[in-house]
Order: structure tokens, then sequence, then C-alpha cells
């Protein structure tokens, strides 16, 4: 089982959500989210609130397909084209077998055009913490 849940503000940098391309590059994150495969299990949406664009990535799969590689194409893009934008991604699998991920949550944090990866205080391990 793989799943993941994240969402991410938009913008072209961290003084100004619209310089003027960001038309342009919602569009092209758009093409960019259609890798992310069967709508009976994923989710990825670019939706705008208030004048401003948030993306939302959802997905609970049996096993991974091209997910994770398709987050890290949608990370990567963010970071290169709207390097404004912030956001939090939440991702575990129960396939993950070695230290740190084997029984935790990976937590990818954008800011700045940066992606890191602390660890999770929240909900790992996720056994005992989330289930039995």
């Amino acid at each position: 089982m793989y799943e993941f849940h994240g969402w991410f503000g938009l913008a072209q940098s961290p003084s100004e959500i619209d310089s003027g391309g960001l038309a342009g590059a919602i569009d092209d994150l758009r093409h960019v989210l259609v890798r992310f495969g069967p709508p009976h299990a994923v989710a990825a949406e670019v939706c705008p609130l208030n004048g401003q664009y948030f993306l939302w990535m959802n997905g609970f799969l049996n096993r991974p397909r091209d997910q994770e590689a398709a987050i890290d194409d949608v990370l990567g893009f963010l970071a290169e084209r709207l390097p404004g934008s912030w956001g939090i991604i939440y991702e575990r699998s129960d396939e993950w077998c070695e230290p740190p991920l084997a029984n935790s949550f990976r937590v990818r944090v954008l800011t700045r055009g940066n992606v890191s990866t602390p660890d999770d205080p929240f909900l790992s391990p996720w056994q005992p913490t989330i289930e039995d």
C-alpha cells in the first residue's frame, strides 16, 4: 500500500504571487499532473481560491506505480518554475523497509524553491501511532 497527501500554495516568487507568467506555469503544471494515473485512487488538482492558486495531491494505491516519480516531477517543477511556492506532502508505503522510512511517513517540505525532508514528529512511527 502506498499513500500520499499534500498541498501547495503556488507563487512565482516569495515576494509576488504573479509577476506575469503564473497562468502559463499553471497550465504547464496541469500537464505534469496527468502522470498521476488512475483517478479512482489518485487526485491531483489545481484550484484558485480568492485569487491564489493551490495544488492538492492525494493518493491511496494498493501498490506504488509511478506516483513516487510523479511527485518528484511535481516538486521539481514547482521548485524550478514556481519558486515562491510553499507546502508539504506526507507519503508512506508498507514496502519501505529500510530506515529511516520503515514504519514512518516521509515528509517533504517545499519553501523558496527548495525541497527538504525533515523527520516526522506527528504520525511516525505509524505503528502504533495510527495503527495497531
